[in-house]
């Protein structure tokens, strides 16, 4: 997050609106969505523990010096050990390290038995170790189900991902605005979002159930009732917020949208 956004925040004093990613110090916003930084830190210390059991050197590395969501990943990894002389933490600053090779560099002389990366920047420790062909002798956390994460995860170069769902809290952020804005409801002050963790063995179930929440949210939008008096782009969307999906009055209808098989006579000889 970058700190001019306290500059900017003034400016939408009679506008609300909704953090996403990143709980910050801050009281005039309607809600925040987010994951528990801290948690999800202290998750990967566990994590780490289990996949480096009696490690004598672990880095967690920070990209971003400014960014308050990584210092808590930083300070829940570091407090799970509660070993200041196990957890160093290095954080990357062109003035010190001039460029991300020469700080992937200085990470591994350090020799560490393992790697806790607090953003999305472990596939470029899991590519460089790769491109050099250095044999992996760490374990390595990182974070976001990012494409070139997720990749390196595949191949074993990335030992576990730590995915914080953003496409659910970019959603959660847009309902809770409506619910505020248009049908008046009381909105709660945080809304953390689940910690899930992914392994080689498991990150095609994050693809597989993403595909199944996107379709659950076409089915409302596309069977929901009209609410006379709204605009016709939102019109419907009180029920996409108030149903739950069983309670959806589109089974059974033929057009639900499932399309059937065609059967064609066998033909005649």
């Amino acid at each position: 997050v970058a700190p001019e956004i306290f500059e900017i925040l003034p400016l939408f004093s009679n506008v609300p609106y909704v953090f996403v990613d990143s709980p910050l110090d801050h009281d005039k916003q309607l809600t925040t969505v987010a994951q528990d930084p801290y948690q999800g830190g202290y998750c990967a210390g566990r994590i780490m523990d289990l996949l480096v059991p009696n490690a004598k050197k672990i880095i967690t590395v920070q990209m971003y010096d400014k960014a308050p969501n990584l210092h808590e990943r930083s300070r829940g990894f570091a407090e799970y050990f509660n070993n200041p002389n196990v957890v160093k933490n290095i954080t990357y600053t062109a003035k010190e390290y001039g460029t991300q090779k020469k700080f992937i560099e200085a990470i591994l002389k350090a020799k560490p038995d393992g790697i806790f990366v607090t953003n999305e920047g472990s596939s470029e420790i899991a590519d460089y170790c790769k491109a050099k062909k250095i044999t992996k002798s760490f374990a390595l956390i990182g974070y976001d189900l990012m494409e070139k994460n997720v990749k390196s995860l595949k191949e074993g170069n990335i030992d576990c991902l730590i995915s914080q769902s953003p496409q659910d809290q970019g959603y959660l952020a847009v309902k809770k605005l409506y619910q505020h804005c248009l049908i008046n409801e009381k909105i709660e002050r945080e809304i953390f979002i689940p910690i899930n963790i992914f392994f080689k063995e498991n990150h095609y179930e994050h693809y597989r159930n993403r595909r199944c929440r996107i379709y659950r949210k076409q089915l409302y939008f596309s069977h929901v009732k009209k609410i006379p008096g709204l605009p016709h782009h939102l019109s419907g969307l009180s029920d996409l917020c108030r149903k739950p999906f069983h309670s959806c009055t589109c089974h059974g209808q033929p057009k639900f949208p499932f399309r059937k098989r065609k059967h064609h006579r066998p033909r005649s000889s």
